[in-house]
């Protein structure tokens, strides 16, 4: 999530929002700090840098103040600040006031969900081998309230939800649960960090779990002219290759993973996003034995990373 000080820019399309601003410089404010947010930072950077012969020159600076999505999402609502936040799409996110990027910004790797698990559990996993099983036989930890809590719950997968991220660690070492569907994005790190805290915690990669999870920027309408700025440069990016190139440098463990281990995967349904939408750039990391289950419509004849 972001935050921004208003300005000037070529794109203005809200003259009300921007007519009293004759700043040459704005302060991009980011409060999405965890290192698990760290590739939407540099995707945005490196978007923002196409732009840099356009006034106002926008400067990224980390925001530090603790804000809660809820809480964001709010001030952006109000058209207050200018605030930008990061967000899976969602149906409660279709709001008049908001404005929603062209193009999701992971290439929607959130939606691929490795399991972390701990020692003891491991039997009971590996007796899975259908998604009935996963239903009817193990339990899952997951923050009570991340908006996919509302997806597997719609799948029917039996959770033991928790307000506290960090508290999820301890009680799977207690056992309160079988296992902890992360992002391909963020379990490796996580393996690593909790995993000196934790030593039973570990990764299992016999199976993952997937379902459509794309993340937008999102920004109220009056600053319309910022989101089109970012859009403009996402583009650039993408079609001189500088966005996959920045994407594979910074999950290069993660696709090795997946490559090298193959899990077995079970596709969940998200009945919370627009049946409309496909997931662009798959082919930057989805193994070819899992694109069919993932994107079916889907062709990654070129699977060589544009060139450097």
């Amino acid at each position: 999530m972001l935050l921004i000080a208003v300005g000037v820019s070529v794109f203005a399309k809200s003259p009300n929002a921007v007519a009293d601003h004759k700043t040459e410089s704005v302060d991009l404010w980011f409060f999405q700090t965890n290192v698990r947010y760290q590739f939407r930072t540099e995707a945005i950077r490196l978007a923002l840098s196409y732009t840099d012969n356009m006034t106002p020159t926008i400067r990224l600076r980390p925001w530090t103040e603790s804000l809660t999505q809820q809480r964001a999402v709010s001030v952006i609502r109000s058209g207050r600040y200018p605030i930008f936040a990061t967000l899976t799409e969602h149906r409660q996110f279709r709001l008049p006031e908001l404005v929603r990027s062209n193009d999701n910004l992971i290439a929607g790797v959130m939606g691929f969900r490795v399991l972390l698990t701990q020692q003891g559990a491991l039997d009971k996993l590996y007796q899975v081998s259908t998604l009935r099983h996963l239903r009817e036989r193990l339990r899952f930890g997951f923050g009570q309230h991340w908006l996919d809590y509302s997806i597997l719950q719609a799948n029917g997968l039996e959770l033991v939800g928790t307000p506290h991220y960090s508290n999820l660690f301890p009680m799977l070492e207690a056992g309160r649960f079988d296992a902890i569907p992360r992002g391909l994005n963020e379990f490796i790190a996580e393996e690593r960090y909790w995993g000196e805290r934790h030593p039973s915690l570990q990764s299992f990669d016999a199976y993952a779990l997937y379902y459509p999870y794309p993340v937008y920027l999102y920004i109220h309408k009056d600053y319309e002219w910022i989101l089109e700025r970012i859009n403009y440069g996402v583009f650039r990016a993408e079609q001189d290759g500088r966005m996959r190139r920045l994407f594979e440098r910074h999950f290069a463990d993660e696709i090795e993973w997946l490559n090298t281990r193959k899990p077995k995967l079970f596709v969940l349904r998200n009945d919370f996003v627009d049946p409309s939408l496909t997931i662009e750039n798959v082919c930057w990391w989805v193994p070819e034995a899992l694109l069919q289950q993932i994107s079916p419509s889907k062709n990654c004849d070129n699977r060589v990373s544009a060139d450097h």
